[in-house]
């Protein structure tokens, strides 16, 4: 299983007609509405393109080029509405370079040298071509693909291709698309991956080769989630499975047997989930922004576990490095030392003690979830036995290394950030109990 940022394409096309806007900003004048044109000739805005470096280039999202008719390039005041073509997108990435086919009069842009401003806003066309400052509530750093990103939340739905301005009024990252259903979470390109990327010849904006993505079939049962696609199915190829959590920035990817046409997996109670299946004659592709039409969506019911006369306690433990965690199983830690974290001295465990009534042997789902002060939510799938021999003390530790690591990595300086953190557990689709801890 692998974590990977998620990158839905936006492709919204609402049609309004262009009405002159006030200048808001200097910069604002180098941001051009990119649309279609409807019959009756009022235009579908796309998104935002910005005027990078030249007079004749914008700079935007793949999202924004996705159009199977001729694009435009509309100025701030209304005045110009220029044709435009779709030079590529760039390797490894969703940025786009649109061509215009005549110069623009407003002034390119250049990159930011100073970086984001105290109170960042992204400078956005909305579908009625209004330029529009958006405040972002929360950014940090992270990665989308294996360069840097800025994840952002706002208060509003965007267009892909608006521009987060530095403090100098360059540009300090580009939105790509939503991370997930849902308005308010984003993702944009840092400035360093453009000025890396713009220094490369773009390609064609093309799907690779040898790559679908599959119908899928969704049903829940007891903490099972059974992803189905037999019907789609596909005589070659490996398949893989997007299983995304509403409100997280990254999706966990699962690789299917060869041959098989579905999968079961544990999830966590209460998540809003969406799936997507990918075919894949060679190499997967995890570059290319994740098609909404194929996601998939379920909504897995909260629930608490009952049943079999179940007692529980869990709680944090930890234990020098490679030592043997039941030494330790009776002493609980509610805090946790950052330079612990970073000096890989100290192994962490979730350690969950159980009591039940049962007969006979009975496996059903597990999963463990670290909850971060962020809200962003790291899963560990695994099977659990309810068995006779143990019922009356059902004791074991789960090393938490990988749901560390996983938070580590989708956090700011990749380390787990201050804060209370929560542990929970769910047996057969119901959480069985949780505990806190703070990070200091």
């Amino acid at each position: 299983m692998q974590k990977r940022l998620v990158s839905f394409l936006l492709t919204l096309m609402l049609l309004c007609t262009v009405a002159p806007v006030a200048a808001q900003e200097a910069a604002g004048s180098a941001l051009y509405r990119i649309a279609v044109m409807a019959e009756d000739g009022s235009f579908a805005i796309l998104g935002t393109g910005v005027l990078y470096q030249e007079s004749n280039i914008l700079l935007t999202s793949q999202g924004c080029c996705m159009a199977d008719t001729a694009l435009y390039a509309i100025s701030l005041d209304g005045q110009e509405v220029i044709a435009v073509s779709s030079i590529g997108q760039f390797p490894d990435s969703d940025l786009a370079l649109l061509q215009l086919s005549e110069a623009a009069v407003a002034a390119p842009l250049t990159l930011s040298a100073t970086g984001l401003p105290e109170r960042p806003v992204v400078n956005s066309y909305d579908a009625n071509g209004l330029l529009v400052p958006y405040a972002v509530t929360q950014v940090r750093k992270g990665l989308h693909g294996d360069d840097p990103a800025y994840l952002l939340t706002t208060d509003a739905g965007l267009l892909p291709g608006g521009v987060l301005l530095g403090a100098d009024g360059g540009i300090a990252g580009v939105i790509l698309s939503a991370q997930a259903e849902g308005e308010g979470h984003y993702i944009a390109v840092h400035g360093d991956t453009i000025a890396r990327l713009t220094g490369a010849e773009p390609v064609s904006v093309e799907t690779p080769e040898g790559i679908a993505w599959l119908d899928a079939n969704l049903t829940y049962a007891e903490g099972f989630l059974t992803i189905d696609w037999s019907g789609d199915a596909r005589e070659s190829g490996t398949c893989y499975i997007m299983l995304i959590r509403e409100g997280n920035l990254f999706y966990n990817t699962y690789v299917a047997d060869a041959g098989s046409t579905s999968i079961e997996l544990p999830v966590s109670p209460g998540s809003n989930l969406y799936v997507l299946v990918q075919c894949a004659e060679e190499a997967p592709s995890f570059a290319y922004s994740l098609p909404a039409d194929k996601a998939f969506p379920i909504t897995v019911p909260e629930a608490t576990f009952e049943g079999y006369d179940f007692q529980e306690s869990s709680y944090l433990i930890s234990t020098p490095s490679g030592a043997d965690p039941t030494d330790y199983q009776d002493t609980p830690v509610a805090t946790v030392a950052t330079e612990d974290l970073l000096s890989g001295s100290v192994d962490f465990y979730y350690q969950i003690n159980n009591t039940y009534a049962v007969s006979e042997m009975i496996e059903t789902s597990l999963i463990v979830e670290l909850v971060a002060p962020d809200g962003q939510c790291y899963a560990e799938p695994a099977m659990y036995i309810f068995d006779p021999s143990l019922q009356a003390s059902d004791r074991f530790a789960m090393e938490l290394a990988a749901l560390f690591e996983s938070c580590a990595a989708y956090s700011e300086d990749e380390i787990m950030q201050p804060g209370m953190y929560t542990l929970r557990y769910a047996i057969g689709g119901g959480w069985a109990g949780e505990c806190t801890f703070t990070v200091e």
